[in-house]
């Protein structure tokens, strides 16, 4: 632990965040571990996933429903907290509190994963990003494909850190280590997508990609998930449908399945790829995912293919499919391999090295 950082005096780090997932946990529980004290306010209502967590003992939630702007100021204001982490730029809440935090003294950071578009929204922020410099003064991004836009909201290149998410390797790691040696004897002709079953997901480039292909050979197409598409998907021949799983209910359907799809046209990020490249999966996803710059090397352990298009996923997929088993097999090592280039211990020191900036 560099002195800097004073642990022993448990500097203080307040998470204002939309939703907790595995993810955001992994990386708040090793800052625990270093010696930080840690307070998060989470959305408890309007959630777009099942997800549950089970609260880290150490560590103070506090459900956003539970305070109006006036008492979680109040609150805000009496942690003095050293650094505020903000994942939510659309809680208003969260964003008339921040400028008197800042002029107490607290390393305000904004987490975003959000790619640069051009779109209107973007285009007004870019131009007026003064007003996200009267809130902010760093940014903690994803990775590559959040640069662009990071600097386009004014935060110079010495003010914005990276690892923003990590999956939970302690877990993923562990499902790769339990299946390797059943993956070598006999690798499971099986994709598998996981996520939420909306549009933006373009599941359906992928299932007419699927249905496209005539010779599959003995391979299966398995999605887990919810959301407003599956009664539509529910309806499908040639498919396996399975409800929403907790990350920690994984490890049945990981030992089954061999190669992740992810087909979103747009994916800001997408910590599954990175989840699934830990625990041992040949990846394919679109080339406008953001976690596929990290997690994915053409060839190596996976197969990009491009965005929106059916004829260039379906061609990825009969790649996959023709391969031998010993090749997928070096694919999934390959892929857990790149796995650890993040993880919550770089993803945590990222945010507290801005404490040690003299810049």
């Amino acid at each position: 632990m560099l002195k800097v950082y004073k642990v022993e005096n448990k500097p203080k780090i307040l998470y204002l965040y939309a939703e907790i997932m595995g993810y955001t946990l992994a990386t708040i529980k090793f800052l625990k571990d270093l010696g930080f004290e840690i307070h998060v306010v989470y959305w408890d209502q309007k959630k777009v996933s099942s997800f549950q967590f089970e609260k880290i003992d150490g560590i103070k939630f506090y459900p956003r429903s539970h305070f109006n702007s006036t008492s979680l100021k109040k609150i805000s204001l009496s942690l003095k907290p050293d650094i505020v982490v903000v994942s939510g730029w659309q809680d208003f809440g969260y964003l008339k509190i921040l400028r008197s935090l800042r002029n107490n003294g607290s390393k305000i950071i904004s987490g975003f994963d959000a790619h640069w578009k051009g779109t209107f929204k973007q285009i007004i922020l870019s131009r007026f990003n003064f007003l996200v410099q009267i809130f902010y003064e760093y940014a903690w991004i994803a990775g590559s494909f959040q640069i662009e836009y990071a600097r386009k909201l004014g935060f110079k290149k010495e003010k914005i850190v990276y690892d923003l998410y990590s999956a939970n390797l302690e877990l993923f790691n562990s499902f790769f280590k339990k299946n390797n040696l059943s993956k070598k004897n006999k690798f499971p002709h099986k994709f598998i997508y996981v996520g939420r079953f909306e549009k933006e997901k373009s599941l359906d480039i992928l299932i007419n990609a699927w249905l496209k292909i005539k010779n599959r050979k003995d391979w299966e197409l398995h999605l887990i998930g919810e959301g407003s598409m599956y009664d539509k998907l529910i309806d499908i021949n040639d498919i396996f449908l399975h409800s929403f799983l907790q990350p920690d209910d994984f490890e049945e359907i990981i030992s089954q399945t061999g190669c992740f799809i992810l087909p979103s046209s747009y994916e800001p990020w997408g910590v599954v790829i990175h989840e699934f490249s830990a625990a041992g999966f040949p990846i394919i996803c679109s080339d406008n995912c953001g976690a596929g710059a990290s997690f994915l090397i053409n060839g190596y352990n996976g197969i990009k293919f491009k965005s929106g298009n059916i004829d260039s996923l379906m061609e990825s997929i009969k790649q996959i499919i023709n391969l031998q088993d010993h090749q997928l097999y070096n694919m999934s090592q390959n892929s857990n391999l790149i796995a650890q280039k993040i993880n919550p211990t770089t993803s945590a020191y990222n945010l507290v090295s801005i404490l040690n900036k003299s810049i």
